[in-house]
């Protein structure tokens, strides 16, 4: 019985609401990442250790999941963000960090 009402509670929520969530839970992943991009940068990564840059790609992939999960949800409910420049942003910034990360680790494995 508790399930079933849950699931009518979320059922219940008017598809504004819903459209409002996923917008603002998009830009607080896109937000995250941006702060993150410090840690990435070139020079601050000389200061981290191999196993930091391995949770630091971990936690952008968590990250990434997370934005898409939701851009997808949002787009469900709002088809023009289908074309919102904010999921190109995201994904560039993700790639960028991505590669810095990789071609770093990968730098210290040759050595």
């Amino acid at each position: 019985a508790v399930l079933v009402m849950a699931n009518l509670d979320a059922s219940a929520v008017a598809p504004e609401d819903r459209v409002r969530f996923y917008k603002l839970k998009v830009q607080s992943v896109f937000e995250r990442v941006k702060k993150l991009q410090s840690k990435v940068d070139s020079d601050a990564l000389a200061d981290h250790s191999d196993s930091t840059l391995n949770v630091l790609l971990e936690h952008i992939d968590k990250l990434s999941h997370s934005f898409s999960k939701a851009h997808e949800s949002l787009e469900e409910l709002d088809f023009t963000e289908m074309s919102s420049n904010l999921r190109t942003d995201f994904d560039d910034l993700i790639m960028v960090m991505q590669s810095t990360l990789m071609s770093e680790v990968q730098s210290r494995t040759a050595q």
